[in-house]
């Protein structure tokens, strides 16, 4: 079930317009724009600074990441618009436990921007302290299901089809190890046939601490 994340529909009604009046103002059809203030599709970062140039608000404002409609933002995202332009919307698909014995949950919770490959990256939001300091309880983290996974490397991992879990992944002769960072987890280790009960999502190439959900 998509939620939304943004203030598209409201900003929209204090301003008095339509969904037509909006679309025609981005250059799109009504119904792709319902996309936008339902969840269903996150928008561009081309079309969020237009809406908040048109608005009068900051970006950050209209995707509720703020409740500050400052306009210095504004001269910002004008200056950087090369830089911005690259950024892609990134689904938050639900979130994934940083500890042992519970299970990941896979609904959309709405999209965040960065520069990453929407076709093969998505947000997963982690709960739980086994990999605290490093990576916080309530923090995002961006998968990547595309590249090479290496000992080493940070990864999701489902465990007998349903417990998911983000670990440090160890390769060794005959085992794979899920190691945590917070001492107090111990280390779980899958020897021989066992290795075919962990499936490896992807690999964490990026982290973000949020205050709030």
């Amino acid at each position: 079930m998509a939620i939304s994340n943004n203030r598209f529909k409201e900003m929209r009604k204090a301003k008095g317009q339509t969904q037509r009046e909006i679309a025609a103002i981005i250059g799109m059809t009504p119904e792709g724009y319902s996309y936008y203030e339902n969840g269903k599709r996150g928008a561009s970062i081309e079309t969020i600074m237009t809406l908040a140039k048109f608005y009068g608000v900051t970006t950050d404002y209209l995707l509720r990441k703020s409740d500050t409609p400052n306009n210095d933002e504004i001269k910002w995202i004008e200056e950087n618009s090369i830089h911005m332009s690259n950024l892609r919307a990134i689904p938050v698909l639900g979130s994934v436990k940083a500890g042992f014995g519970l299970v990941a949950t896979e609904e959309n919770e709405g999209y965040e921007y960065t520069n990453a490959d929407p076709e093969n990256c998505f947000f997963l939001r982690v709960t739980g302290d086994s990999m605290e300091p490093t990576i916080p309880d309530g923090a995002l983290a961006l998968v990547n299901k595309a590249l090479t996974i290496e000992s080493g490397d940070i990864v999701v991992a489902i465990i007998n089809g349903e417990e998911g879990s983000i670990k440090r992944i160890i390769y060794q002769k005959h085992a794979i190890a899920l190691e945590s960072f917070n001492p107090t987890y111990r280390t779980r280790v899958f020897i021989g046939s066992e290795r075919t009960n962990v499936h490896i999502v992807g690999k964490v190439v990026e982290t973000q601490v949020k205050k709030s959900w």
